[in-house]
């Protein structure tokens, strides 16, 4: 009769690890000087590694490299956690857009080949901007004499700010409104140039005096509850 001999023979097939899978929004928007940025449902979906299989419980960090230079938008540089909640903070006085590349990494490893990081998804955030109005001086009450013609004043309105330092290149008018006083006394109200030279035009004959407002208004409008227009100013016209 043969001899036989029976050996016990181990087979270990070790898992590769396959890269998570996740869907999250593309695009993100907030207002300008907006409150700290907290989206807990900011992923979409989330699948830890192929959908073929399960594999073992695994963490996972989430990475948020931005593309573009904005990084002057955040006072906190957007980051996301291990839970997928977007969490920023804008910097004050700021708007504009900036581009991110996201991806996922779990602790599975790369033995044997295997993927640990996700495919790269965009995020585009964008601060919109909200408007602050234009602040201003005058050079103080006017006085001239009766029947002296037109009066120019070059420098009347100086423009302190167009609104904060984002605003710089929006253009400024000033509207003049007639309040109080004798309506009669010009032939048309006060006008004040973009560069501020005031100009009066006086009424035959006329004499007293006209109390106006004087508005700095910007072309930036007030949409999401900005401001365009300053608080008015006082401008007290005589005319003896």
């Amino acid at each position: 009769e043969e001899n036989r001999t029976v050996h016990s023979v181990g087979v270990f097939v070790h898992m590769v690890n396959t890269a998570p899978v996740f869907d999250s929004k593309p695009l993100v928007t907030v207002l300008e000087d907006a409150d700290p940025f907290l989206d807990a449902a900011f992923l979409l979906s989330y699948q830890q590694g192929s959908t073929s299989r399960t594999e073992p419980a695994q963490a996972v960090t989430f990475t948020v490299r931005q593309t573009t230079q904005r990084q002057d938008l955040f006072f906190t540089q957007p980051s996301i956690s291990s839970t997928g909640a977007l969490a920023f903070q804008v910097a004050p006085s700021k708007y504009g857009t900036a581009l991110f590349e996201v991806t996922a990494r779990d602790n599975g490893g790369r033995a044997g080949g295997g993927e640990d990081t996700s495919v790269a998804h965009s995020l585009v955030v964008v601060v919109e901007l909200v408007n602050h109005a234009p602040r201003f001086t005058l050079g103080g009450n006017v006085t001239v004499w009766q029947n002296t013609g037109n009066h120019s004043m070059a420098g009347f309105a100086t423009l302190l700010s167009n609104g904060d330092q984002e605003e710089a290149s929006q253009h400024v008018s000033y509207e003049v409104t007639l309040i109080s006083g004798n309506a009669l006394l010009l032939a048309a109200p006060p006008a004040i140039s973009l560069a501020g030279e005031l100009s009066l035009q006086l009424q035959h004959d006329a004499y007293g005096a006209a109390r106006f407002a004087v508005v700095a208004v910007d072309d930036a409008g007030t949409a999401h509850g900005g401001a365009n227009a300053s608080a008015p100013l006082l401008l007290d016209v005589f005319v003896l």
